[in-house]
């Protein structure tokens, strides 16, 4: 094994994830919560448009890391693929943006990696309810 062949696993839970949406107010949102399971991450709430609640869930699944970001494809949407909730939800949060039906999440965005001055992303894998990321040289 090399010098460049370590690297650090760091956990992320749903704990975390849900932080890092709620430091934004969305307005009609309500009941939101993350999950992590199943090798998925699963955003489930309510959404309020024109006096209407819309409940929904959306599956992702990771794809791909670069650098420090973490790419995510969506997988499924309940009730429907509506890509304004998608929208909303996803370019609002500081270090997530949105496009094409992927998700991109710049991992910066979390203390625990923040403190790690240099690597980048080696391995992503998602089991016992947290997505583990390898950092490394």
């Amino acid at each position: 094994m090399t010098f460049k062949d370590l690297s650090i696993p760091i956990p992320i839970t749903s704990n975390m994830l849900l932080m890092l949406f709620k430091r934004v107010d969305v307005e009609g949102l309500s009941n939101f919560d993350v999950l992590i399971h199943d090798e998925k991450v699963c955003f489930r709430g309510t959404f309020k448009k024109m006096l209407l609640n819309i409940p929904f869930q959306i599956d992702l699944k990771p794809v791909g890391a670069s650098e420090r970001k973490l790419s995510f494809e969506i997988c499924r949407m309940k009730p429907i693929n509506v890509n304004w909730i998608n929208e909303i939800l996803f370019n609002r949060a500081s270090g997530v943006s949105y496009h094409n039906s992927n998700v991109t999440i710049d991992l910066n965005e979390f203390d625990q990696i923040r403190n790690i001055p240099i690597g980048t992303i080696r391995d992503v894998e998602v089991k016992n309810d947290k997505i583990f990321v390898r950092i490394g040289l």
